[in-house]
């Protein structure tokens, strides 16, 4: 961990879902040069009987009202819009990521009232919200108004860890919500009767669906890893989502995935692996078609990831480096991109 001018405390309430995230955005401060800590926080999450709602709502007030100690950069608003109000208000610096600006599930704290506040308070500049995608972006700027201080940087990873596929498979991971596409999965299950590719759900929710192998349950991060490292492709069946965080994962694990193309997949599927942003004009034919061109192709998204890393990388110092949280770069080095090097 690099000594510089600020130190960045990231603040991670939900202990078990962001675990990965927490990790991936250490590594990319890291990276980028950013000195930096992991906060102890109350945990939030509703995963047990001894958690109450009332136990995790107390946690997360308790750790909203936590006095900063250093820029705090907090993982996920548990307590929604209220949460970037009551932010707002309190001495020092914080920012937030949103990771979702338009949640399908009512939650505490984005009622209209907590928006209206939120979107009052944060003009006064004491807490930054931070988004990954342009999509995310502008629903956020639309909620909120553009004098709330939002910046999009891409979403963070962690080092490419390479396991090539030992079998024809295609994955569907993560748990099932209604926006996941239902009709495209039957239409690739029909498409690909009899071609001898497996094809896997895991996730809890989801309902039977003929022609996939549909585990319904919760799956740990270490049964994740080793799921994408079993498929040779990872799909995304989604209607609507601002980034992908299975998408990441099997991208760092040298995995290409394929969904009808948004910015983000655009952005982390690049080089000979764009083709897996696929056009929504071809339809689901045309997602079959991405499938089947990238199945048996053994090479590693290496160059993708690459890619992609230095673009996360140059982002995450950028943002460092207009906050005064790290140096700004010599003349020389002003308008050079920074490069990653593999490990």
């Amino acid at each position: 961990m690099k000594t510089n001018r600020a130190t960045i405390c990231i603040s991670n309430p939900l202990h078990d879902a962001l675990a990965h995230y927490t990790a991936e955005l250490a590594c990319v401060l890291d990276w980028a040069s950013v000195s930096y800590v992991v906060s102890d926080t109350r945990p939030t999450e509703r995963i047990s009987a001894d958690r109450s709602l009332f136990a995790a709502t107390s946690n997360a007030a308790l750790n909203v009202l936590k006095p900063n100690r250093c820029v705090e950069l907090v993982t996920w608003p548990v307590m929604g819009w209220a949460e970037i109000a009551v932010r707002a208000l309190k001495p020092g610096r914080a920012w937030v990521v949103i990771h979702d600006p338009n949640p399908l599930d009512s939650s505490p704290g984005y009622g209209r009232g907590w928006r209206a506040a939120a979107r009052r308070l944060a003009e006064r500049g004491n807490v930054g919200l931070i988004v990954h995608t342009s999509t995310a972006k502008h629903e956020l700027t639309e909620l909120l108004g553009s004098r709330v201080p939002i910046v999009q940087l891409r979403h963070p990873v962690l080092a490419q860890t390479r396991v090539h596929a030992s079998a024809r498979r295609v994955l569907v991971a993560g748990q099932y919500k209604s926006t996941r596409d239902l009709e495209m999965l039957r239409y690739v299950a029909n498409a690909l009767d009899g071609s001898g590719i497996e094809l896997a759900i895991v996730g809890r929710g989801w309902p039977h669906l003929n022609g996939w192998k549909v585990v319904d349950d919760f799956v740990p991060e270490s049964r994740l890893a080793k799921e994408i490292d079993a498929a040779s492709v990872v799909l995304l069946p989604y209607t609507r989502y601002y980034q992908s965080g299975i998408a990441l994962r099997a991208l760092e694990q040298g995995r290409a995935t394929v969904g009808f193309n948004t910015p983000f997949l655009e952005s982390i599927m690049t080089g000979k692996f764009s083709g897996c942003a696929v056009d929504g004009a071809l339809g689901y034919a045309g997602i079959v078609s991405a499938i089947m061109t990238y199945i048996d192709d053994n090479e590693s998204a290496s160059d993708a990831f690459d890619n992609y890393r230095g673009e996360v990388v140059n982002d995450w110092r950028n943002w460092a480096v207009r906050n005064h949280y790290i140096p700004s770069p010599g003349p020389r080095d002003g308008a050079r991109k920074i490069e990653v090097r593999r490990e």
